[in-house]
């Protein structure tokens, strides 16, 4: 095998060019907000709590790359994201298991596996995110070899990327106490820190104050009027940080996981390598109880607090949200594979090794290539040019995102008012459905036949009649009638 101080820039540089195979060439389906952070990134906008200010910061540098689409040069910023997560989640693997080939083996599983994968064709938050906590993981991995003011930057950086991270915090905080370092080093670490994460938060007041052409923070009032958080206090800023847009999904079927949760989740993990990972990485946590407990502490330090969170999580998306996780799974997968094949030849070990990784990639690269025909932007772009002059447009989430990269990005059909039912409370979307509607001579369009909420769904159900708005023979929207 290459020299160890080879490995990760090949690992680095064969995991790019397949994601730059596999990278979507405009906005993608697969991530409910892709669209909205390529107009957050494009506008400086500010896309919903918690806002990830540094994700946008730095995506607006890719912005300007002179390839491709806007959509396209911020999917670039995810494929180069996890790509660079690969040499230093191998990095980390060596570091524990001290064999080249294991963490190899469990490094290319892990990036090749569905859900990761995924990560990296799209726009999205969570590449960069898992790129972060790999270089926090390698340095926890080099032990008293590591300054901990830069374990502190890393960490608070990624803390920064998205404040999930902060999940992690009991396992990254247990190992850096192993170190026994003086309490002047821990505080300077802390402060560092604490200086990542907040930094990048002045992103809030500035562009709430240049009154972005994008904003997520806030609620449409009875008139249709947008009413945003006031982002240049202290208050706004945590409202973002804190996630209170959605509160309702936080332990949303009880703070202790029901059984059909837990099973949810389970296949989850599992299916992500074909099951094949996850058998081996539970042999490894066997293996690692007997001969690494320390290890294993640690691993379940940072495990369980991320994966009990998005067990109770209600979002419809939260399977895309737990890359840490698989890639946490990495350790024992190693381990895992030390035990099953630690005393074969070298060669038969490299040899099996390799097969598995080249089967996930076999298995998976087929489906990513044909997912780049996304018909997204398709859909997006057929619904927005059949909207009638001047209509307003109701619905949901991604539908109407997908229509806003269109009209904001790309410039087209700026005579449309687009509301996302997302941000209409029930009382403000009743009192505009009842009182402001009526005196509007403009078309009322509906993307679905339907609102946000059941409160909003009765109310379009007894309030308005709807004939279809037909498009290329599809029925992309609703004319409604008060």
């Amino acid at each position: 095998m290459p020299r160890l101080r080879t490995l990760p820039s090949l690992l680095f540089i064969l995991h790019l060019l397949i994601l730059l195979i596999t990278v979507a060439p405009t906005i993608h389906g697969y991530h409910l907000d892709s669209a909205e952070f390529v107009i957050g990134a494009h506008t400086q906008g500010i896309v919903h709590s918690p806002g990830y200010p540094l994700y946008l910061m730095i995506a607006k540098g890719f912005t300007f790359l002179p390839v491709g689409n806007i959509a396209f040069r911020v999917n670039l910023l995810s494929a180069l994201a996890l790509a660079g997560t690969t040499p230093f989640l191998y990095l980390a693997l060596h570091n524990l298991t001290k064999d080249r080939a294991f963490a190899a083996g469990a490094t290319l599983v892990t990036v090749f596996s569905f859900h990761v994968w995924q990560m990296g064709v799209s726009a999205e938050v969570y590449a960069p995110q898992l790129f972060t906590l790999a270089v926090t993981g390698w340095l926890l991995t080099r032990g008293e070899r590591t300054p901990l003011h830069w374990l502190a930057l890393s960490y608070g950086l990624a803390a920064a990327m998205n404040p999930a991270s902060v999940l992690l915090a009991p396992g990254v905080a247990v190992v850096a106490l192993w170190w026994r370092r003086s309490v002047w080093a821990y505080v300077h670490g802390a402060a560092i820190g604490a200086i990542a994460v907040q930094l990048p938060l002045v992103y809030f007041p500035v562009n709430y104050h240049e009154n972005t052409l994008y904003n997520a923070a806030g609620y449409y009032d009875g008139t249709g009027m947008f009413i945003s958080l006031p982002l240049d206090s202290v208050r706004g800023v945590w409202w973002m940080l804190r996630g209170v847009q959605f509160n309702a999904l936080y332990f949303y079927d009880g703070v202790v996981p029901s059984w059909a949760q837990m099973q949810d989740i389970f296949f989850v993990m599992g299916s992500n390598t074909y099951w094949l990972g996850a058998i081996v990485a539970v042999v490894g946590l066997v293996a690692m109880a007997n001969t690494a407990r320390r290890q294993l502490g640690a691993w379940l330090l940072l495990f369980i607090p991320f994966i009990y969170f998005y067990t109770t999580y209600g979002a419809i998306d939260r399977t895309t949200m737990i890359g840490p996780a698989h890639a946490l799974l990495a350790l024992p997968m190693a381990h895992g594979l030390a035990a099953l094949l630690g005393d074969v030849p070298e060669r038969v070990k490299t040899g099996i090794v390799s097969v598995a990784v080249l089967l996930m990639l076999a298995v998976n690269l087929p489906g990513f290539i044909a997912q780049r025909t996304d018909d997204s932007y398709t859909t997006a772009a057929r619904t927005i040019n059949a909207m009638p002059p001047d209509a307003i447009v109701f619905g949901p989430w991604q539908r109407v995102v997908n229509m806003q990269y269109i009209q904001l990005v790309e410039g087209q059909r700026s005579d449309l008012t687009l509301y996302n039912l997302f941000l209409f409370m029930d009382s403000t979307f009743e009192a505009y459905i009842t009182e402001t509607t009526p005196a509007l001579d403009v078309p009322i369009v509906f993307l679905e036949p339907s609102g946000n909420t059941p409160a909003q769904n009765a109310l379009v159900a007894e309030a308005v009649q709807f004939t279809p708005l037909v498009a290329d023979g599809v029925v992309v929207g609703y004319v409604a009638t008060f």
